[in-house]
């Protein structure tokens, strides 16, 4: 049996010998690509470290010298979006004359898309050196050469052809299988079982669990609690992760539950041991559904209880803070801010203090005679800005269009569109921080008393509006240790529009 990594690299020492031979001096640089969409099973040997060694051993008998050893494991060159690190390193290398050729085991290796090979053909042409290399373990192709090229466009629209009929085959086997009402696919489902991967009494408890669950969302269980109540039974997904919101989601949303066959979010029938399968009832299901359909997508900030939410920030590093309920040992509960779990997390203000000390400083800073002015030049800024980056936006899609009718220029133009992004980036954080001060939204000006009303007895979308007028930066609260407590006025210190100015105050 080979040993591919010792034969590689054995080659790969000879190879680089020759960097120092003066006989190679001359020598054309090859670089070395291998690709495979999906990595083979334990027990066999990687296709990629065939392909390697088989293109090395092809390298080797020319007069030429190695350059990069390029590898794309679990890499498609057919899908339209996808990413392959090795094969825009080989592109890079291209462009900056690094290398003279490429050779790969096959050129469907190489490219599976027609525009991938425009795009290579393009940068090594822009470099104006001729008898650029696109070799393989099958025959070589000169892009300087007519007749090579015009095989390469074929060889390249074969293997797309290829690739999408594959695909075609496939989607129609799926679906097939789907609507026989076959619903394996790799792990069986939680609550489920195939075969004998799980015992009888682990199928029971996953069960019960999951009855449990869907009953309790429908009485208004949060995702986040059932996913506590999951990992505090110590059970885990069929994979063996931890259960959270999201998957306990797409958990319960199977119909497979309710002993239905479910197609692209249509019910075909019921599965042939729907009695057996099911665990809850069609009704159930359909319920649970129609409450995961009214809910809102996402979370917006500053509800009724916490509409300083994302405004207030921690002061040590520097997040924005959400609002939390919390339960004392005393059994009460009690609102608060809390540095989320991504930041030091050891950071928390009673909800209240904070909210008195922001309406107070809401009040003090729209009450002042310049208010309207500074929200006046603000507008103007973000008209300013929006027009500027309508000009970037326009020019962006007139660069797009272009790389899609000239596509040997197609690098150039993408680049340009690039550069242009780049430029267009700062515009689009200071127009989000314009719009995020709410500059829309008129405010009265000069009135304390009629400001502090609005803050206290405003709905939660005026009041956030208001503090985000009066701080649009947001503002900071600083640690306050168990040791020390501030209390009545002295609170006012731990806050601060700026960074690291309240730290220094409680620290004095």
């Amino acid at each position: 049996m080979i040993d591919y990594p010792h034969e590689i690299s054995m080659i790969v020492k000879r190879l680089r010998d020759r960097d120092a031979d003066p006989t190679f001096a001359d020598a054309p640089v090859l670089d070395s690509y291998a690709r495979i969409s999906k990595i083979m099973n334990a027990g066999d040997d990687e296709k990629t470290d065939r392909q390697t060694l088989d293109i090395l051993r092809n390298i080797e008998k020319r007069h030429a010298r190695l350059g990069e050893i390029l590898t794309d494991d679990k890499r498609s060159a057919w899908k339209r979006h996808g990413k392959r690190p090795a094969w825009s390193k080989l592109l890079e290398r291209i462009a900056n004359g690094d290398t003279h050729g490429v050779v790969c085991w096959h050129t469907d290796r190489l490219m599976r898309q027609p525009w991938d090979l425009e795009r290579l053909v393009s940068i090594a042409l822009d470099r104006k050196e001729n008898g650029f290399v696109v070799g393989s373990c099958f025959g070589d192709r000169r892009l300087d050469n007519g007749d090579d090229l015009f095989l390469l466009r074929i060889l390249t629209a074969q293997a797309n052809k290829e690739s999408e009929d594959k695909s075609r085959r496939l989607r129609a086997k799926n679906e097939a299988r789907r609507a026989n009402g076959d619903a394996r696919n790799g792990a069986s489902a939680f609550g489920h079982r195939t075969g004998d991967e799980i015992s009888d009494e682990q199928l029971e408890l996953e069960r019960e669990a999951l009855k449990w669950g869907i009953l309790a969302i429908l009485d208004g269980e949060s995702l986040g609690a059932v996913a506590r109540e999951w990992n505090k039974r110590g059970l885990t997904t069929r994979r063996g992760v931890k259960w959270n919101a999201l998957n306990v989601r797409q958990c319960v949303i199977l119909a497979r539950h309710a002993g239905l066959l479910e197609f692209k979010s249509v019910v075909i029938r019921e599965i042939a041991d729907a009695e057996t399968v099911r665990i809850v009832s069609a009704d159930t299901h359909a319920a649970l559904m129609a409450l995961f359909a009214s809910r809102s997508r996402g979370r917006s900030h500053g509800g009724a209880e916490h509409f300083l939410s994302g405004i207030i920030r921690c002061d040590e590093c520097g997040r924005a803070m959400v609002g939390s309920r919390e339960k004392r040992r005393n059994g009460t509960v009690v609102r608060a801010y809390r540095c989320p779990p991504q930041g030091c997390r050891g950071v928390g203000v009673d909800a209240h203090v904070a909210e008195r000390w922001a309406a107070i400083r809401i009040a003090e800073t729209l009450s002042e005679p310049e208010n309207m002015e500074r929200i006046s030049r603000m507008r103007a800024a973000l008209s300013d800005v929006e027009h500027k980056i309508g000009m970037y936006e326009t020019a962006i899609a007139d660069l797009h269009a272009k790389a899609r009718k000239n596509v040997a220029r197609y690098a150039y133009y993408a680049d340009q569109a690039l550069a242009m992004e780049d430029l267009m980036a700062p515009l689009l954080a200071e127009r989000a921080r314009l719009v995020s001060a709410a500059l829309s939204t008129e405010v009265v000006s000069g009135d304390v008393e009629q400001l502090r009303h609005e803050i206290n007895d405003g709905s939660p979308e005026h009041r956030r509006r208001l503090a985000r007028q009066a701080l649009p930066d947001g503002f900071y609260v600083a640690r306050v240790g168990r040791s020390r407590r501030l209390r009545g006025d002295e609170i006012h210190v731990r806050f601060s529009t700026k960074r690291h100015e309240a730290t220094k105050r409680v620290a004095e």
